[in-house]
Parts: structure tokens; sequence; C-alpha cells
């Protein structure tokens, strides 16, 4: 029985694997002495078997249910325990969760349990209007709001913070797992709109130390070595990979672990790549965008193009056995069509070095500096949309769609798939039953250790 029962999931991607922010909470709460269930994979349940495990884990006393947003939609819904068809292999992501009726089922029975528990969903505000059952939404960080709701007013260091697994969230043998490296970027790109831009460097990163700690507890625990690397750009300084290099080189483990980072710094410092790899780096995320140069310059990734392609080649020439993906933004100002043409000809080449590029259409987020003055760029926004003076965002969408590749050999899905016994490189559509076969085997020995604990 518990004070706190948390739903979470990856949601809408291949493989097994776990998100970092629920598991986070949950350290936080068993440190104010909270008892947490944590629910993972709970769009694998149906909503018959959310309710059981409701009753199972709920008590009168039960204070909240933590749900994620992710997991609340309002159209286009996939019935829950209906996963993304991996049979199906395109460029478009797609949405699951439960559906309003779906939701008020799930409250209805937290409240039929404990009328005072609270159903707390974190994530944007913009879904208030549609779920009135939920009684507190929450914006920013998790970890501070927690605190000051169970009275703990002590300022949250994300620095020394750590995701203490616990034996009821059932990590599985040598399961690879997500760590926080860093929070927020120290870049500020124009079409961004995420939190903690523009940061001091080492601000919202962690010493080593810290993560080695982390990383030895979870070896000594779960025969953990493989890891996703929480971190908006793990290579933003040379500072930080010799740092890290000198740590993850003197663990008791060989390290295997995928992150995100910028190709451009590669190309600056190019020794980096032999210490990324060195580090254990086995998959990779390249926010490139562009290869058209002024475009590139007018959202701060300005280097030459042919740099950066040359860069690519070298990496791929170091790290054989590494997934390179990398990806693109379709109508950025000043690229023409044709400028997007050459790139994505480029893409598709056979000796391309990026293993897995992805393209999605610029989006005018809330607090970009384009969306904040799109008329210096070049943009008009309407209703449905934007129009700039070289495309519009229509024209764009079907240059995505048109654009397929097989993204599950994203570095995304890399340690989620790696879970799933994959090492290959490249899948195909013929791997597609072994990944849904041996994601059920996983699944259904969560669910067996959920059930019978």
């Amino acid at each position: 029985m518990s004070d706190v029962i948390l739903f979470t999931d990856v949601n809408g991607s291949y493989g097994f694997g776990r998100y970092a922010g629920p598991y986070r909470i949950a350290t936080e709460l068993r440190q104010m002495k909270q008892s947490v269930q944590t629910i993972d994979f709970c769009m694998q349940f149906s909503v018959d078997e959310i309710v059981e495990l409701l009753k199972m884990y709920m008590t009168g006393y039960t204070k909240i249910v933590g749900i994620s947003s992710t997991f609340l939609v309002t159209k286009n819904a996939v019935v829950s325990n209906n996963r993304k068809n991996t049979s199906e292999i395109s460029n478009q992501s797609t949405s699951i969760g439960w559906t309003k009726e779906q939701f008020k089922i799930i409250s209805t029975c937290i409240k039929k349990i404990n009328p005072q528990c609270v159903i707390m969903v974190g994530g944007g505000s913009s879904w208030k209007q549609d779920f009135d059952e939920v009684d507190i939404w929450v914006n920013g960080e998790g970890e501070s709001f927690v605190r000051k709701y169970f009275n703990n007013y002590n300022k949250f260091d994300f620095n020394t913070s750590t995701i203490d697994w616990h034996s009821s969230d059932h990590i599985l043998p040598s399961e690879h797992l997500p760590i926080e490296i860093a929070r927020g970027c120290i870049f500020k790109c124009s079409f961004c709109s995420y939190n903690l831009i523009g940061k001091k460097q080492w601000d919202y990163v962690k010493r080593p130390e810290i993560v080695k700690n982390e990383m030895l507890r979870n070896y000594e625990m779960y025969g953990t070595t493989g890891y996703m690397f929480s971190d908006d750009t793990y290579n933003d300084t040379v500072e930080k990979v010799e740092a890290y290099h000198s740590m993850l080189t003197s663990l008791p483990f060989t390290p295997d672990f995928s992150a995100y980072m910028r190709l451009d710094l590669i190309a600056s410092k190019p020794h980096t790549i032999d210490l990324l790899y060195e580090s254990g780096c086995r998959s990779v995320f390249f926010g490139i965008e562009t290869f058209n140069h002024t475009a590139g310059k007018h959202i701060g990734k300005g280097m030459d193009p042919e740099k950066q392609k040359d860069t690519l080649y070298q990496i791929k020439e170091k790290w054989p056995d590494a997934i390179i993906s990398a990806g693109f933004i379709a109508g950025l100002p000043y690229e023409t069509e044709a400028s997007l043409q050459s790139t994505l000809d480029w893409l598709t080449q056979d000796d391309c070095p990026i293993d897995a590029p992805s393209l999605q259409v610029l989006s005018l987020g809330p607090t970009s500096k384009i969306t904040n003055d799109p008329f210096s760029y070049g943009i008009t926004r309407t209703d449905d949309g934007w129009i700039s003076e070289w495309t519009t965002s229509e024209r764009m969408k079907d240059v995505v769609k048109s654009f397929t590749v097989p993204v599950i050999n994203n570095f995304t899905f890399y340690n989620r798939l790696k879970n799933l016994g994959m090492n290959k490189q490249k899948l195909t559509h013929n791997d597609m039953a072994i990944v849904d076969n041996n994601y059920q085997s996983l699944f259904n020995t969560y669910k067996d250790l959920l059930w019978n604990t």
C-alpha cells in the first residue's frame, strides 16, 4: 500500500525502457518518507487492469496519484494497451494515452477508494480545460513542487541529486536505464522554446563523482552498464567531456551510453571524437537542423556545412559500431525548398554516415526568438501554421511526410532495443516480430513482479 502512486511509460517508442523524470520524483518523495509505487509501461495495461492495480496499491490513506499529461489525449487517441504498430516504419510518431472517457473511469476509481486523494498531473497547462477530474496541474521542476507540497522548503539542488531505484520499481537484471547528467542548455538557438536555455557552463551539471556513485550503485544492485544520458548537450564543453571521460573509463565495467551532442563542437575539437568513444558512447543524436549555411547562421548554428559533413565521416570511421542519428528542420528561414531537397538527397545516399536522420516542420513554440519576432525572420503566422518568403508550413508537412526513413534505428530507441537483446545497427521489417515478442516477454516479467509483490 502506497502514499503515492506514479503512472509512467515511454510514449510511442520502440523497445523497452523508462523515463528518468517519474523516478527522480519517486526518489524525492521516498527521501521525505513517503511510500511510492511506480507503475511503468502503463499504456500496456487495459483500463480494467489499471483499476485493479489501483485497488491493489491504494488505500484510504493514499495521498496522490500522479500522471503525466503525455498520457491524456483528446483526439486521435489510441486505445490504452495498444502500442504503435511496429510493422510500420515511418517518420511519424504516434500519440498514445487515455481518452477522456478512459480517464474518467480511472479517476472515478481513485476517488471511490479515497475521495481525498489528489489526482496530480505534470505537463503543459493547455490540458486543463479538457480534464476537469484533475485536482492539481504541475508545471516546472517537479522536485520543487513536491517538496513544498509536503512542507519541505529546502531548496532543490539538481547538481547533487540522483535517481535511487527502489526494489518496488522492479528494475530487470542488466537493464539499460536513464541517468541525468545535466539539465538545460548553454546555447540559445532561435527556434528553441525549451526551458533553461542560455545557462552558464556547469550550471545544472552534475560533477562526475556524483554520477559515478549512482552508476556504481546500479551496477551492484542490477548489473546495469548501459545508459541513456539525459543531457541536452553532453559535449557542451571540452572540460566536461574530459572530466566524464576520466570518470567513465575508471569504472569497473565498460559503459555503453547514448546522448545528445552538437556536431559543430566536435568539428571544432576533433580530439573529442576519441574521448567520447572511449567513454562508451555508442549512440548519438546531433541536432544539425540544416546544411544551408545562411539558414544555419540565423538560428545559431553557423558552422560551414561541408566541415560538418567531413566530421560526420570521421566519426563514422572511428565509431564503426555506433549509431549516428541527426535531426533536421524543414522550413527554416533562408532555406529554399531546393536547398532542403539537396540535403534530403545527401541523407539518402548509400554512403551517408548518418544512420538515422529525422525531419520535422519548423514549429513556432511559445517562447522562441522566431516566435517572438517572426517578421525579422521573414515569417508570418497563420491560423493553421505559417508562411514565409521561402515556403509554407503546409508545404513542409508534405515534404516531411514524403521523407521516409527507418526511425527504428534512431538513437532514442538504442537503449530500449538493447534491452530487447537487439544489437544490429540497422533493423528491418523482418526484425519487428522479434522486437514485439521480446518486448512482450519483458513486459510480462515486469507485470508479474508488479502483480505478485
